[in-house]
């Protein structure tokens, strides 16, 4: 991407794509502050190419089966953050919705 005469890009980082949870923790804990997180891109991705935010690592959480899906355990509703629209999982959520009505 060219802003005016200068070219912009991501600095460079490292990337780790953990299959779990506690990989994911033990990832961010050994960059420390350095790392962020990344589930999708759209925001960061734009930033880390105009140098808005240059973590040193990235974590990619988005693959995390135990941070995904919708259900009803007892009398709570746990929604994980990697639903997808498409997924089918949002008309699912407002059915359980409506059971805790």
């Amino acid at each position: 991407m060219k802003h005016g005469s200068f070219s912009l890009k991501a600095r460079a980082f490292s990337y780790a794509r953990p299959s779990t949870v506690m990989e994911a923790l033990e990832a961010f804990a050994s960059c420390g502050e350095e790392a962020s997180y990344i589930a999708g891109g759209q925001s960061l991705v734009p930033a880390l190419a105009l140098r808005l935010q240059a973590p040193r690592s990235l974590i990619d959480i988005a693959h995390i089966a135990a941070l995904r899906g919708v259900a009803l355990q007892g009398d709570r509703l746990r929604i994980g953050f990697g639903i997808y629209q498409n997924e089918g999982d949002v008309e699912r959520l407002v059915a359980l919705l409506s059971k805790l009505a």
